[in-house]
């Protein structure tokens, strides 16, 4: 059944309104999924939102998906009630971004690291904040390794690969904002900070502003990754960075794989 709000607003709709609905990327998707859930050819997607047809899609981006025929518009409610990240026009506020490459890294040592052995910091954030955001909040904390492992721990991660990647995506700093808008000591952007609250975690919502909720988040997706390829850490490091189904279509990118690298010497260096 198609959502209230998905059916009532494409019922307000003229016959033949050539109305496009926003997607929000989630984590896996690339423009061969997107285009296969909608019905739409990849031409058609990539035409709509000017982009190239090899295009690879960043988790948390919005594309336009074309509803220019009521076939089209009954198709894209079809995908809304199967659970797709529709929203509407007037919700959505993001520009699509450019993939950028993992930042380069320095191999950080517990016993001389000042992020190894700082606890979390309670300095009030750099702007106001609200415990009732529903998207990952940046604030001026820090974590330690030790609040990493324990909460890697909990989850059934490897405490030195939840470290590794930490590090390498923030330096275990909560106050960091990427250019495509990840948050925290993760890096999640909001589109995903939802995902992981409906779908992991729907019981206990992830706190936004805090540094340890962000880093449970980013163990959470990690997990599942875990889970979907095998226990293969190399497998879900990619997956973390690119995308589980872009990793398993056209393998890993160049910059994919010095992440990889990266984030398993790390691992290796926290778990000694």
């Amino acid at each position: 059944m198609v959502s209230l709000v998905v059916g009532v607003w494409l019922m307000a709709l003229p016959a033949g309104a050539a109305a496009d609905v926003p997607h929000v990327v989630l984590p896996g998707e690339t423009l061969t999924s997107v285009a296969k859930t909608d019905g739409l050819t990849i031409a058609a997607i990539a035409s709509a939102n000017d982009i190239s047809p090899n295009a690879e899609l960043i988790v948390g981006e919005v594309l336009q998906i074309p509803a220019q025929t009521a076939a089209t518009q009954a198709t894209v409610a079809t995908g809304a009630a199967a659970g797709h990240s529709y929203r509407l026009a007037s919700d959505t506020t993001s520009t699509t971004p450019t993939r950028t490459s993992a930042a380069t890294v320095t191999t950080p040592v517990r016993s001389n690291t000042a992020a190894a052995t700082t606890t979390t910091t309670t300095a009030a954030p750099k702007a106001a904040v609200s415990s009732s955001s529903d998207v990952p909040l940046p604030t001026a904390q820090y974590v330690s390794s030790a609040e990493i492992a324990q909460i890697a721990d909990a989850d059934g991660v490897p405490a030195g690969l939840a470290e590794g990647i930490a590090w390498q995506e923030s330096g275990w700093d909560n106050d960091v904002v990427s250019g495509i808008g990840a948050v925290g000591v993760m890096q999640i952007v909001p589109s995903t900070w939802t995902w992981i609250d409906d779908y992991l975690t729907p019981s206990d919502p992830l706190e936004p502003a805090s540094a340890l909720e962000n880093v449970r988040g980013g163990v959470l997706l990690l997990r599942d990754l875990l889970g979907l390829t095998d226990g293969n850490e190399s497998l879900a490091i990619a997956s973390y960075y690119q995308g589980l189904a872009s990793v398993r279509e056209h393998g890993m990118y160049a910059d994919t794989k010095q992440y990889v690298a990266d984030v398993l010497a790390l691992s290796a260096r926290f778990s000694a």
